[in-house]
């Protein structure tokens, strides 16, 4: 089934995939790097890449 043929705004129809796939990289993330320092930001190249992103 189309998702445009059962949800048809395009733009909303967009953003729920978008926050669909955003969700399942958090939990496919988290599942791999369960080591909480490892999500810490900080003022490096890290937080730079993540918002040129």
């Amino acid at each position: 089934v189309k998702l445009l043929k059962v949800y048809p705004a395009k733009y909303s129809a967009t953003a729920l995939t978008c926050w669909a796939g955003t969700l399942q990289s958090v939990v496919i993330g988290f599942a791999m790097r369960r080591d909480p320092s490892a999500w810490k930001l900080g003022l490096d190249l890290r937080l730079i890449t993540i918002i040129y992103a």
